[in-house]
């Protein structure tokens, strides 16, 4: 007798994930993660650099307010005067006339907290708002002085700068001044 056994074979579907759809899906969360890290990194970088940006803007508010206290005729003269000492070159070879200025005795740079240095100085341009083109007058003996004109100003330019990680940096606040009488 011939007896054949027929066995129960079950067919179990596939359920799960394979190796590569793991693997994929590990790699596009990897992706996703360091993408984030790096995103939060630049963000961090920008605030710092926004806040650095910030700081000079004050400083150079700060200087362009203490000039005010320097006298409207000796302001692009070196000397010291409220609380300003300075060392000014002059270069009145050109078109308005201009001196850029120093402050001296260390009160050129400002420390900053987190230890970054802003230094500063400043640069005044004389503006003939008559156009009369007189800008120089002698004064006692050969002595070339700027011409103080009841009807001109001077621009005062205030420039700052820095260092960070994006490198080197300058923030430039202007003011006009004029004489009083």
């Amino acid at each position: 007798m011939n007896i054949t056994h027929k066995r129960n074979i079950k067919h179990c579907s596939q359920e799960g994930f394979t190796l590569i759809e793991v693997l994929i899906s590990m790699f596009l969360l990897a992706f996703g993660i360091i993408s984030l890290v790096a995103l939060s990194t630049a963000t961090i970088k920008s605030t710092n650099a926004a806040k650095k940006l910030s700081q000079a803007s004050n400083v150079a508010t700060e200087k362009l307010e203490a000039l005010e206290g320097v006298s409207f005729k000796l302001i692009m003269l070196s000397g010291s005067d409220s609380d300003i000492s300075r060392a000014c070159t002059a270069n009145e070879a050109v078109v308005p006339p201009y001196y850029d200025c120093i402050p001296t005795n260390g009160q050129d740079k400002v420390t900053l907290s987190g230890g970054t240095v802003i230094t500063w100085d400043y640069r005044v341009t004389y503006l003939d708002l008559d156009n009369d083109n007189n800008y120089f007058t002698t004064i006692e003996g050969a002595e070339i002085r700027p011409f103080i004109d009841t009807s001109d100003s001077k621009l005062i330019t205030v420039t700052v700068y820095w260092t960070d990680l994006f490198g080197d940096h300058e923030f430039k606040l202007t003011s006009i001044r004029s004489i009083v009488f």
